[in-house]
């Protein structure tokens, strides 16, 4: 059902500093695009005849997006002890031996989950492909689970996580230059491609540099994971190739979040990563005062994956967030972290309709006990 009329709504858009409305509002859904939102006693007369759905008073929000989700591989518990790059080779072993369809079987179900949740729009990331070529079969996998779920899937690219071999950096950054970029783009099976800049357990400042400027080239949107685990300086990479998003954060200093600020690239942060973890946390007075949007995610790799209303929930207490903030990280500024501002992430005419009901007193209550939501719609078909 792409064309409804959502009644007895009460709303938070998620535009500019939204609030939540009274209730009473009307959301007209067109071919599963908002085509009027207001006062419903002012609908007009077009969209009255359409089929109504009442909602009762409970609250709306724009769909939420998890915009860093590790699906795309094959996953168990991880070891409570064991290193990034130790954790990384374990799920590249997994996956690799594990068949095509064993992997886009978990990454639905997984998405499945995430859908649940409230989740309308994922992005789907690789890095467990064993680098280089080898991840020119994770992005294709890709494909298929966005072909096989009712929720929105971008696709990112992890050309290599970590080396593995230290004698193999070489080979594996020719294969990425000359093999897979070239194939993955000039075929489309990528929204995005992402790299991981840390001197120990990734990547280093010179070779991400090098994959974002062969991603620049062709035009292909990126986003840096940089700063988890210390100063890697890969804060300095978003804002030299206008990346959508710089993940994590943790050490990065005031000079390097004043030059992201400059430009319009999305800090997407990981709250449960630290609470789990016990990480050094973002400097989010630093981040405010650049003026960067914040995002969030559910992902706490390597330790077990959270919802995101869960990471927004965190995200108040760990990082002082309103409860606006912190719903513009799993909405707004979310979209705009996967490159999809203009068609999701907030609820206003020429968005998709992608929505989330609540049967909560607000957002306050919302956030302070985390609750699956009474109904999801993707682009106004509702899916639960």
């Amino acid at each position: 059902m792409t064309d409804l009329l959502i009644t007895n709504a009460r709303v938070i858009t998620m535009v500019d500093d939204s609030i939540e409305s009274p209730e009473g509002v009307a959301i007209a859904i067109k071919g599963g695009t908002i085509v009027w939102l207001g006062d419903q006693a002012g609908c007009p007369s077009e969209w009255k005849a359409l089929p109504e759905h009442d909602a009762g008073g409970m609250l709306v929000l724009p769909g939420f997006i998890e915009s860093h989700a590790l699906i795309c591989a094959v996953q168990d518990a991880a070891s409570d002890d064991a290193s990034f790059a130790e954790e990384v080779a374990r799920l590249t072993e997994a996956t690799i031996a594990a068949s095509d369809d064993e992997i886009v079987s978990a990454a639905v179900a997984s998405a499945a989950q995430l859908s649940r949740e409230g989740v309308t729009s994922a992005d789907v990331r690789t890095g467990f492909g064993g680098g280089g070529i080898g991840e020119r079969r994770m992005i294709e996998l890709a494909g298929r689970i966005a072909d096989e779920t009712p929720i929105h899937i971008t696709r990112t690219i992890v050309p290599a996580l970590v080396y593995g071999d230290p004698d193999r950096r070489d080979r594996l950054l020719e294969e990425i230059e000359h093999q897979l970029l070239p194939g993955v783009l000039s075929e489309g099976l990528a929204d995005m491609v992402e790299v991981f800049c840390d001197d120990e357990a990734a990547l280093d400042l010179d070779d991400c540099s090098t994959i974002l400027e062969i991603a620049y080239k062709k035009k292909l949107p990126s986003r840096v994971a940089c700063d988890r685990y210390d100063d890697s300086a890969g804060a300095t990479l978003p804002p030299s190739f206008y990346s959508h998003a710089a993940v994590y954060l943790n050490y990065a200093d005031h000079v390097s979040l004043d030059t992201i600020g400059a430009g319009k690239t999305v800090a997407l942060l990981a709250p449960l990563a630290i609470s789990q973890g016990d990480e050094h946390r973002p400097d989010i007075a630093a981040i405010r005062s650049a003026g960067i949007p914040i995002a969030l995610t559910g992902d706490a790799f390597p330790h077990r994956r959270g919802s995101v209303l869960e990471a927004a929930s965190q995200a108040r207490e760990l990082f002082g967030l309103n409860d606006i903030e912190a719903l513009a990280g799993i909405t707004s500024h979310a979209a705009r972290a996967i490159g999809r501002g203009d068609l999701a992430g907030s609820i206003a005419v020429g968005k998709r309709a992608d929505l989330t009901l609540f049967d909560v007193a607000g957002a306050d209550a919302l956030l302070d006990q985390p609750k699956p939501p009474a109904a999801i719609f993707v682009a106004g078909n509702l899916i639960q």
